[in-house]
């Protein structure tokens, strides 16, 4: 939280994971936890955050459910060589969600 508050991008999005998970004695926040990956990625282009606000989309936990967000979201953390979100990104492709 420390380092969140400092804004550190690594710290923005570990306090953000501990909310969402209800880790470190925090109760899961999930509408919290999306705030602070969406600092992350606003200020810092986080990947992992950008990555964890297309999961909160597309899963619609802490905010309501758009498979148009959620391909963004997976769309620019794969630009920057995230994974998961490469593969979440094509399987939106491949099943035609929230893309054309």
């Amino acid at each position: 939280k420390e380092l969140a508050l400092h804004n550190h991008p690594d710290g923005l999005c570990g306090y953000a994971t501990a909310l969402l998970l209800g880790k470190a004695g925090l109760e899961p926040n999930s509408v919290a936890a999306i705030i602070w990956f969406g600092k992350s990625a606003d200020l810092y282009a986080h990947a992992q955050s950008m990555y964890e606000l297309g999961v909160a989309f597309y899963t619609g936990e802490g905010v309501p459910e758009d498979e148009i967000q959620a391909a963004s979201f997976f769309r620019r953390a794969a630009d920057m060589g995230h994974a998961q979100a490469s593969f979440m990104y094509g399987d939106c492709l491949l099943d035609g969600v929230g893309v054309k």
